[in-house]
């Protein structure tokens, strides 16, 4: 899923990166180099378990080294907000985290499909629902296989109460467009809120190096197995 110049920004750009200040609210509307905000750093999450503290070693090849960071370093958190992904399993110093980490963060959300570990030491957990439950289109692959899987729809009822992942983050944003008054809030996940999230799988489909040509369907009949081309 990843972008070119010929391509398009990939799904980073398009998804991840598209600017809360100059979102594309046109359905059939193209999402430019003017549309795209950086708004995020990556940072390997084995390295959360250090702290606040820059974690620099003395390395046998590299000399020294500073890990996470050469002008921005680690800096207090004052929430953390992780779905699909068991946290405390997939970092390192378990003890370290629940013990001196985490604590000292004022809001910790997880949200997932399973209870996991990191769950017991969550202050909200947000249901998500499973892969037979997700009530819209979903997009996935792999990088061990060159296949894409796309469903959602006509799977079972959600058991519980529980909503697809896409659908939680445009609630809790539209809960904050009423809060505040502010309708970029909502207008950021727009298309979802219309049951249309086919919009933006076609935006990721047309601004990706492997994926041009196909066209995402706007409904999901239960015989179709892969993206039509168009």
């Amino acid at each position: 899923m990843q972008g070119s110049p010929w391509s398009g920004p990939g799904a980073g750009g398009v998804w991840v990166k598209e600017d809360p200040f100059n979102q594309v609210l046109d359905e059939n509307g193209t999402i430019g180099p003017e549309n795209i905000r950086e708004m995020l750093h990556g940072e390997e999450m084995s390295y959360w378990g250090f702290g606040e503290w820059p974690m620099i070693v003395d390395t046998p090849g590299a000399g020294r080294k500073n890990f996470t960071g050469h002008t921005h370093l680690p800096s207090p958190t004052k929430a953390m907000w992780y779905c699909n992904a068991n946290l405390i399993n997939q970092a390192k110093w378990a003890y370290h985290l629940i013990t001196n980490i985490n604590p000292k963060i004022d809001l910790i959300v997880d949200q997932q499909v399973e209870w996991t570990g990191s769950a017991e030491y969550a202050d909200v957990i947000l249901p998500a629902n499973s892969w037979m439950e997700f009530e819209d289109l979903e997009l996935g692959g792999s990088c061990s296989n060159p296949f894409l899987q796309m469903w959602g729809g006509d799977g079972i009822e959600p058991l519980y109460d529980s909503k697809d992942d896409g659908m939680i983050f445009t609630l809790v944003s539209e809960k904050l467009a009423e809060l505040t008054g502010d309708e970029r809030f909502r207008n950021h996940w727009k298309f979802l809120l219309e049951g249309r999230s086919a919009v933006y799988l076609q935006r990721v489909l047309d601004n990706c190096t492997t994926t041009q040509g196909y066209r995402c369907p706007t409904s999901w009949p239960g015989n179709t197995a892969s993206p039509a081309p168009r």
